[in-house]
């Protein structure tokens, strides 16, 4: 009886963080595969660049607007900072089913 007493709580922990930690990674899974099915081209209409300071350390941010062949709404896309730099506006895009990133065309 002292075993369910002292050993019950924590194994009801471990399970409840293990099951939290399933859907947690069922989620970025879901992601990933959700980015990987989908197809789009389209024209750079704007370029961001975003610096921030976190911990100390300086992180750079690359991203591009850009307006569908297809009329759907503008979307806000991250891209390399290679990608960056080869991109202006008025480029297309295109991001190939199966890839994660967008290629220039």
């Amino acid at each position: 009886m002292e075993k369910y007493i002292v050993f019950g709580p924590m194994i009801l922990f471990f399970a409840v963080f293990a099951i939290l930690v399933i859907v947690f990674l069922g989620f970025i899974l879901k992601l990933i595969f959700k980015t990987k099915n989908s197809y789009w081209k389209g024209k750079v209409i704007e370029k961001n660049y975003v610096q921030k300071e976190e911990d100390n350390k300086m992180h750079e941010y690359f991203s591009a607007k850009v307006e569908p062949e297809d009329g759907g709404r503008v979307m806000t896309v991250a891209v390399s900072k290679i990608l960056y730099n080869n991109i202006k506006e008025g480029d297309k895009l295109e991001k190939q089913k199966g890839s994660l990133y967008p290629k220039k065309v």
